[in-house]
């Protein structure tokens, strides 16, 4: 035991050998931590071995904010002063089914980020284009240049109407009972009508509607958009015909990216930890221009760090009341 706890300084994720507490997003007036397999954060722990066990050293806590258009996600965690540092191995062996759970959370993570910096409610469409039969392509390859043809012929046509520069999103895949391939897009083409839509595409049937944006961003759709890589039981292996789960265009804009260490205490943060999604008011006080969402918290045994990764959206300006001109006194 005392090998494996020297061993898990310098592992960067510990899901295999260690048991996390996972304290459930809906946790509701801190009732507790319930036990079981969790996922940790990419920050690596670093221990050092007592008489009587594990205990974690002094960390200090970073709030690291990704700022996503109107959305703000905050992921706080404990940064530890002797954390082992090097170059990461060249993978050896297939992930396990934790590790590649988590990393799919990161995949949906970064993909809902990336949509939310750069489409906004009421210009951003859920596209989804079909082939009839005779145009029906042959294999993948041929499905994936055909979506990029006609991704070339929307921005023309953009370009010549004088619309704004074509942003995409897109995943293509085979359905499962079916075996037809297809293709789901989130475009910036709010502005433009499903019948030309469907003329620029020309090989079939067209499906839009507009995307919904709600307090939490839009969630669900990032994760059915990585469907595809989601691992199961069954087999946690890659697309064997895309190794990635979506890609887009280049004039995408990453989310911006701020940090700040040590406004909250370990103490703050086992509060908040407790408290869960009902600290709606302690989080609104740190971040007075928005209005919380949703909170995911996690506590690490092994390093007795707690992990909180917050969700809040950008609170409507109000209006300065002013007289109009020509009112009269």
């Amino acid at each position: 035991m005392l090998r494996q706890a020297l061993r898990a300084c310098n592992v960067y994720y510990l899901y295999d050998r260690f048991v996390m507490c996972n304290i459930h997003d809906d946790v509701r007036g801190g009732k507790g931590v319930q036990g079981g397999e969790g996922e940790t954060s990419p920050s690596p722990p670093c221990l050092e071995i007592r008489k009587g066990g594990l205990a974690a050293m002094r960390a200090l806590y970073r709030e690291q904010r990704h700022i996503c258009g109107d959305y703000l996600d905050v992921d706080v965690f404990p940064v530890f002063a002797h954390a082992a540092k090097g170059k990461r191995k060249k993978k050896a062996k297939p992930s396990s089914l934790t590790q590649e759970r988590y990393n799919h959370q990161c995949r949906v993570k970064k993909l809902e980020r990336t949509i939310l910096s750069n489409f906004r409610p009421g210009e951003a469409i859920f596209y989804n284009p079909s082939y009839s039969n005779e145009y029906l392509p042959a294999d993948y390859d041929a499905a994936i240049r055909s979506r990029q043809n006609n991704l070339k012929r929307l921005k023309r046509y953009r370009r010549k109407k004088g619309l704004p520069d074509l942003k995409y999103i897109v995943v293509t895949e085979r359905g499962k009972r079916s075996g037809r391939i297809h293709h789901h897009m989130i475009l910036n083409c709010a502005d433009m009508t499903t019948a030309e839509l469907e003329n620029i595409w020309g090989m079939g049937f067209a499906y839009t509607s507009l995307v919904v944006f709600d307090n939490d961003g839009i969630v669900g759709l990032a994760d059915y958009f990585c469907k595809k890589k989601k691992p199961t039981e069954d087999s946690n292996e890659e697309d064997s015909e895309s190794g990635k789960a979506w890609s887009g265009s280049r004039n995408l804009v990453q989310p911006k990216e701020t940090k700040r260490d040590g406004r909250i205490s370990a103490k703050a943060a086992r509060e908040l930890c407790s408290l869960g999604n009902d600290a709606k008011n302690e989080w609104e006080k740190l971040y007075a221009e928005y209005s919380f969402s949703s909170a995911r918290v996690l506590y690490n045994e092994v390093n007795g760090g707690y992990y909180i990764t917050v969700r809040m959206r950008r609170k409507p300006q109000k209006k300065k009341k002013g007289k109009s001109k020509g009112a009269l006194p």
